[in-house]
């Protein structure tokens, strides 16, 4: 009895669901080939563009941080020059420095008055730097504070270290006075001087010696600064630094900075370190991407 064929809609229907079959797997090669180049290369090279222009945001923030801290420290040294310099070109002053006015202390300077300008000393010599007069306020003596605002004398060895710096001396050529940050002994000081000379719009008026007003840049002083910038710094010589950022591995940003003189030259160096504030962003920001490319994946594989 010959046997029947099977209906041609079965053929049909069964090359048709091979055929499915061998699509979906392609589908699928298609897909896990996309995810291997995708998890492979692209997620790297994106976490790589997302890190570096987070970073370069931070150190971009970073500079401006120690472009404030710099024009804080000039500021203030600025001002103790500007104080000096209306002390120092008045009359009354050179005749004290030429021994002519000795009640000249006692009616025109006072603890107050340094406090006032947040500084530590004051300090007056004459044109052979030999010290006529150094005191400071009580606290920086080392002593309690007293009731009659009366500055307390400072042993002259304690200027010795900043009046071997050359460029004090040169200050009696600057009529004008400068600022200066500079090392005196373990610590910095923020200095402002003038030459001491008789009122006068002449630029070569003969001058009689330097006044300087100075803030020593205790720790204490170092921190307030810090917090009114929002940055923690540290100073070093200047021929040790150079400008540039670098982003630590433990996450802050190290930025160094070169402060220069009024003429130009190197003064001080700064060491700013400037906590990451987007750390958590971009761990966040990895996190969501990473979530994201996957969900795509997974969706399209179903």
């Amino acid at each position: 009895m010959p046997r029947c064929a099977d209906p041609p809609g079965d053929k049909r229907d069964g090359g048709g669901m091979f055929r499915g079959r061998g699509v979906r797997r392609q589908l699928l090669i298609s897909l896990s080939l996309m995810a291997v180049v995708f998890v492979g290369l692209f997620l790297p090279l994106a976490d790589h563009l997302i890190s570096n222009q987070f970073e370069k945001f931070q150190i971009d923030e970073a500079q401006d941080e120690a472009r404030r801290l710099e024009r804080l420290l000039l500021d203030r040294v600025d001002r103790l020059r500007t104080s000096a310099c209306d002390y120092a070109d008045w009359g009354q002053t050179v005749d004290y420095v030429q021994g002519k006015a000795p009640a000249y202390i006692e009616e025109n300077l006072s603890s107050g008055g340094l406090i006032s300008l947040d500084t530590d000393y004051i300090f007056i010599v004459d044109r052979t730097l030999s010290v006529r007069y150094f005191a400071g306020t009580s606290e920086y003596a080392g002593q309690s504070p007293g009731d009659d605002d009366v500055l307390q004398p400072l042993p002259t060895s304690r200027l010795t270290p900043l009046l071997s710096d050359p460029r004090i001396r040169s200050i009696l050529e600057q009529p004008g006075g400068t600022s200066l940050i500079m090392r005196v002994g373990e610590r910095w000081h923020l200095l402002g001087a003038c030459p001491i000379t008789y009122p006068g719009t002449s630029v070569d008026k003969p001058s009689y010696g330097i006044l300087g007003f100075a803030a020593e840049l205790s720790p204490q002083r170092i921190e307030l600064i810090g917090n009114l910038v929002g940055v923690p710094f540290s100073l070093y010589d200047a021929a040790r630094m150079s400008q540039l950022a670098r982003l630590e591995d433990g996450g802050d940003v190290v930025m160094y900075r070169v402060i220069a003189d009024s003429n130009g030259g190197p003064m001080v160096g700064l060491e700013i370190r400037y906590p990451q504030p987007l750390g958590e962003q971009i761990r966040m920001t990895r996190r969501l991407f990473l979530s994201t490319a996957l969900g795509i994946f997974f969706i399209g594989g179903l």
